[in-house]
C-alpha cells in the first residue's frame, strides 16, 4: 500500500503542534464567539448535493444525485452537511481533532443538529445517532473522540439516544494515504461491536456522524456495516465536506450569477421575490 509521506509529515507536525497546546495550554475565543469575528453561516440545503455532500450550483443536482455522485454507490441515503471544508469551518475542525477544543466540538454538533432537525429526511421519533469510529489507539494518544463529541451533540439537540454499534481497528489515518486505497483501508478496519441481545435498528432511521467527508469511503464502510441491520435509512450527517477547489468556484458562480438581479428577475427587495440506550 503506497503511502503519501508528504501528508504524513504534515499530519506528525499539526499531532505535535496539538499535544504542544495541550501541555503549554492555548487561549481560544468561545465557539460563539469565533464564528461572529468569521461571519461564518451554516449551508442552505441548496447549496449542496443531498446525495454525496458536494457544492452544486442551481438547478445542478436532482433526486437521483449530480454530476459528481450521479449513477455511483454512495453508502448512504443522503447527506447533511454545515458546509464546504476550507476557511474557518476547516480551521475549527481541525483545532476540535488535533488540539482538543471540545467546546468547538459541542458547538458544531449542536449546529449539525439544528440542520438535521430542519431536515425532513428524518423521523426523528425512530432516530438513531452513530458516531463513525475511532481506533481506541489514536482516541488515547489524541485525548478526545471528537467524532463522538459532535455526534453527542447531534443526539442532544434531536432528543436521540447514541448508540455506538461500530469499531474500528488501528491503522492510518485515511488523510494519510493515496485516495486509491482509502475504500480498502475503510473496509478492512471497520467491524460491528458485540453487544448482548445484538442491536435492534430494524426499520429505524440511522444518523451516522463523522466530521468530514472526502472520498467517501468511510461513510461508505460504515453504511455498509450497518446495513444487514435493515434500517429503514442510514443518513450521512458531516460538519463539512471537502470538495475540488474548482467544483466550489464553479458552484459559487453560478449561485452569484443566479441572485443577481436581472432584467426578467426581480430584485431582492421586490415583493414578488424505539429507543436505544448505550
Amino acid at each position: 500500500m503506497a503511502v503519501d509521506f508528504r501528508r504524513v509529515i504534515s499530519r506528525t507536525v499539526q499531532e505535535l503542534d496539538g499535544l504542544a497546546g495541550f501541555w503549554i495550554g492555548q487561549s481560544r475565543p468561545s465557539p460563539a464567539e469565533a464564528v461572529e469575528h468569521a461571519d461564518w453561516q451554516a449551508d442552505r440545503p441548496d447549496a449542496y448535493c443531498s446525495r454525496c455532500g458536494s457544492t452544486v450550483g442551481p438547478g445542478e443536482a436532482t433526486i437521483t444525485g449530480c454530476g459528481h455522485c450521479r449513477g455511483r454507490t454512495m453508502g448512504t441515503d443522503r447527506i447533511v452537511r454545515l458546509g464546504a471544508y476550507e476557511g474557518p469551518l476547516r480551521d475549527w475542525v481541525m483545532g476540535v481533532k488535533y488540539q482538543r477544543w471540545g467546546p468547538m466540538g459541542e458547538y458544531l454538533g449542536h449546529r449539525l443538529g439544528e440542520s438535521l432537525k430542519a431536515s425532513d429526511e428524518i423521523n426523528r421519533d425512530r432516530a438513531v445517532v452513530i458516531p463513525v469510529p475511532m481506533p481506541w489507539t489514536r482516541r488515547m494518544y489524541r485525548g478526545i473522540d471528537h467524532t463522538e463529541v459532535i455526534a453527542r451533540a447531534v443526539a442532544s439537540v434531536l432528543d436521540a439516544p447514541l448508540a455506538k454499534v461500530l469499531a474500528r481497528r488501528h491503522g492510518l489515518p485515511q488523510t494519510q494515504l493515496p485516495r486509491a486505497d482509502r475504500r480498502r483501508n475503510a473496509h478492512r478496519g471497520m467491524y460491528q461491536r458485540f453487544r448482548l441481545g445484538g442491536w435492534p435498528l430494524e426499520d429505524l432511521d440511522l444518523i451516522l456522524i463523522d466530521d468530514v467527508r472526502t472520498t467517501g469511503s468511510t461513510l461508505r464502510a460504515a453504511a455498509r456495516r450497518l446495513r444487514p441491520f435493515r434500517p429503514r435509512m442510514i443518513l450521512g450527517a458531516v460538519v463539512a465536506v471537502a470538495d475540488e477547489a474548482a467544483r466550489r468556484r464553479r458552484a459559487e458562480q453560478k449561485h452569484s450569477d443566479f441572485d443577481a438581479p436581472g432584467p426578467d428577475r426581480p430584485s431582492a427587495e421586490s415583493p414578488t421575490s424505539s429507543r436505544i440506550a448505550q
